[in-house]
């Protein structure tokens, strides 16, 4: 390759559209090659060591070794960068030797007509628009704030996967965005958007350590592949605004081992088994739309060691899942909701010791919130209090409660410590909760199993702690039971509490807890 003649340069600087490139946009292209060839070439050396004991004892050839989709397709994508990478340098160089004179230079924007495009074209106006998505993500030079504009009401139905070469930028995405009756350059008047299916095969659009890539008002449906429509591992800051996710057989997406995407009122309806797969990923969604649909999907979100963020979303609202919304399954998920509607709600698996799911204004109920665990659920509750608040806390407790592992209000809860009092040096003080029995227990918690626990100050001036624990026990099921500590504080400064339950009797067996704290 470094043997071609400079009309063999020309030639391929035209292919990728580096020829119409302002030159600083072609600097910032090698840039992005000069970052991403590394990882990827990390990532092929991972794939690699996954079957190297199979090569060792198979005695195969790294050929053969190299011929596992899964291996070719990196292979693949890698030489393709590396030769955006020289075609760049080529293009640089034969400017700064007066031999490539470019007089017609292009800025950002380029043009997709999925019905009636030609690949062959500039893609520069709608005249010349390509027909294909992989003209934009893989065959084109891109740098950070370029975008390609795709015309309303038209469809590619994809017979390979498609992928994403160049990276954006946390100030400029690199976009695709679909038309509407607004912004129209093809005046169509249309507001149907355009349409990205595998047509019920096992393809899809494979976004792999892809960074800050934004996505509007594309509806992606229809594969057979078990990672989705969209594959989105190892990304970050991509986003997905007004998009739909359809019909697929086992899931829409699957997302791992990345920093956060936002999907900002998109729609996900009719997948298999779940629309999103999430497993050692971050996750925000903003006022998103779930449903079963016809096929009946189970869970809105299969979160595996991942963590979600929703804000103003709509789970089963239409058409509830069958096994839950939000459907944690191995570890350490971490689900946060505000103001989201649910139909089956969150759950966590056997296994989830370290997971929670948190929902603020629960089920769109202002100042309602329910935080869910594989210990126990707390929530708030608006009719069992007692005194001046207008609330408590409900406790409920699972089998896979117990002494090592408690259902607690502290950090592991919605409410962060609710206990939080400034108290001042040497002043011995008093703090009380009142705690009320939730069910017909046949023998109450013992202290060790019920208590209010505080934490404070116990030095002149080192910010360390002790904590001391309540003795009182229930004992009547519907009279509030006083829990108190009394200390003295060896510095001025706030102390933190919390009340743990640790027992399970029966279902529907717990505890409330009054929304407040005497100090006396």
């Amino acid at each position: 390759m470094q043997d071609l003649t400079w009309e063999a340069w020309d030639l391929k600087s035209v292919y990728r559209g580096v020829n119409r490139l302002y030159i600083e946009k072609v600097e910032r292209a090698l840039d992005c090659y000069g970052n991403k060839i590394p990882r990827l070439e990390d990532q092929l050396k991972e794939a690699r060591l996954k079957y190297a004991d199979i090569q060792k004892i198979a005695r195969i050839d790294q050929a053969i070794i190299d011929e596992i989709p899964e291996i070719a397709s990196i292979i693949t994508r890698l030489n393709r960068l590396k030769d955006k990478q020289i075609t760049c340098q080529k293009e640089i160089e034969g400017r700064n030797l007066g031999i490539f004179k470019r007089t017609e230079l292009h800025s950002t924007e380029y043009f997709l007509d999925l019905g009636a495009g030609n690949d062959g074209d500039t893609g520069l106006s709608i005249s010349q628009a390509w027909l294909h998505f992989s003209r934009f993500t893989e065959t084109l030079v891109k740098s950070p704030g370029d975008f390609a504009t795709i015309r309303a009401n038209t469809s590619e139905t994809i017979t390979v996967d498609v992928q994403f070469d160049e990276d954006g930028d946390q100030d400029n995405y690199i976009s695709m965005i679909g038309c509407d009756s607004v912004n129209d350059p093809w005046s169509d008047g249309s507001d149907v958007k355009p349409i990205f299916t595998a047509n019920a095969d096992a393809y899809q659009l494979y976004l792999s350590g892809d960074w800050f890539l934004y996505f509007k008002r594309i509806i992606f449906k229809d594969s057979t592949d078990g990672a989705g429509i969209v594959r989105n591992d190892g990304n970050v800051g991509n986003y997905f605004y007004l998009c739909e996710f359809w019909d697929c057989t086992t899931c829409a997406m699957q997302m791992s081992s990345g920093g956060l995407s936002t999907f900002e009122e998109c729609i996900w309806e009719d997948n298999g088994g779940y629309h999103l797969f999430i497993a050692t990923a971050w996750a925000r969604f903003i006022k998103n739309v779930f449903n079963a649909g016809a096929g009946g999907t189970s869970s809105g979100i299969y979160l595996v060691s991942g963590k979600v963020e929703g804000v103003e979303c709509d789970f089963g609202q239409t058409t509830p899942h069958s096994s839950a919304d939000i459907d944690g399954n191995y570890r350490q998920e971490d689900c946060s909701l505000r103001a989201c509607k649910l139909a089956t709600g969150c759950k966590t698996g056997a296994g989830d010791w370290d997971s929670q799911m948190r929902e603020e204004d629960a089920n769109g109920v202002s100042g309602a919130f329910l935080m869910t665990a594989v210990v126990g659920t707390i929530e708030k509750d608006t009719t069992i209090k007692t005194g001046t608040v207008d609330h408590s806390f409900k406790m409920t407790p699972t089998t896979y409660v117990g002494p090592n592992a408690m259902l607690a209000l502290n950090n592991n809860s919605l409410i962060e410590f609710p206990i939080n009092e400034q108290l001042t040096a040497d002043d011995e003080v008093t703090l009380t909760v009142k705690i009320r029995a939730m069910g017909a227990w046949g023998t109450y918690p013992v202290a060790g199993e019920l208590f209010l626990e505080v934490w404070y100050l116990d030095h002149a001036t080192n910010p360390t702690r002790t904590s001391i624990k309540s003795t009182a026990v229930l004992s009547h099921a519907s009279n509030w039971a006083d829990f108190s500590v009394t200390f003295t504080p060896a510095q001025t400064g706030v102390a933190y509490g919390t009340v743990k339950l640790g027992i399970y009797e029966d279902a529907g067996d717990g505890c409330y807890v009054n929304g407040e704290t005497e100090i006396t």
